[in-house]
């Protein structure tokens, strides 16, 4: 049935392709039959039916994941119209572990995007992803540092989604690769920070890494005071009290 209504899909009246469109919402994850018309119909450049796809797409659920190419091809071919790229990233969102593999392309079209809600929506959609492996833990990181075109205050609500999202989604297996990256000496500050702040966001259950967010107090403020550029004193001052205000948190 699905499948024989899915040929509607691609019919050059669009008031077959709607009438297809309203009989497979009605089947809801049982339209799956009609993916490969629906893949087909995606073609189209009509927006207001191409949204109307999407939704679609989302009640199959998970089972719709080889339609994420076409979506993305769609996201990056349509980039003043946010509604529509909004709504392509929280689709694939819904399809969680199934869309691991594009983890990487979100990633990178998060980093290109100068759309506050763009990124927050890429990253909550990552992080339904369960990320286990270290490189794609790591490449979220430099989302935590601002973009010229960022306020301020965006560039905090964003930080502070992502750490949430790296502490409370992914958790533990993200916990070595933040460790490792605060480590690193280096003037990316805003990383450093968003990192002690995701160890936070995990709580108690970070509690291993307690002795070292308590010598990093240490190891920070005495960076601070050897610091010979403000920019630098500034930077560790910054990190010093993110690991004075994240310490506590994560102690049982």
């Amino acid at each position: 049935m699905a499948a024989a209504l899915g040929k509607g899909l691609t019919a050059t009246d669009i008031k077959v392709r709607d009438r297809a469109l309203d009989a497979l919402h009605k089947l809801k994850e049982h339209a799956i039959a009609a993916l490969p018309s629906i893949k087909k119909a995606l073609d189209r450049r009509e927006t207001a039916f191409i949204l109307k796809l999407i939704d679609l797409i989302r009640e199959i659920g998970p089972d719709a994941s080889e339609t994420i190419p076409d979506l993305l091809g769609i996201f990056q071919a349509n980039e003043k119209i946010e509604l529509l790229r909004i709504k392509i990233i929280q689709t694939i969102g819904t399809m969680r572990a199934k869309a691991l593999p594009y983890a990487k392309t979100l990633l990178a079209e998060a980093l290109k995007s100068n759309r506050l809600k763009e990124r927050e929506e890429i990253v909550s959609t990552i992080g339904e992803m369960k990320l286990t492996k270290a490189a794609d833990i790591s490449a979220m990181l430099p989302l935590f540092t601002r973009q010229f075109w960022m306020r301020p205050n965006d560039h905090d609500k964003l930080a502070k989604h992502l750490a949430r999202v790296i502490g409370t989604k992914i958790g533990l297996p993200a916990l070595e690769v933040l460790v490792e990256r605060i480590k690193v000496k280096d003037d990316q500050f805003q990383i450093r920070e968003g990192c002690i702040l995701a160890i936070g966001e995990m709580g108690p259950t970070a509690s291993v890494a307690a002795e070292f967010l308590k010598k990093c107090q240490e190891v920070f403020e005495d960076a601070a005071k050897k610091s010979k550029t403000i920019k630098q004193r500034d930077g560790y001052v910054r990190l010093y009290r993110a690991a004075v205000a994240n310490h506590p948190r994560i102690q049982r």
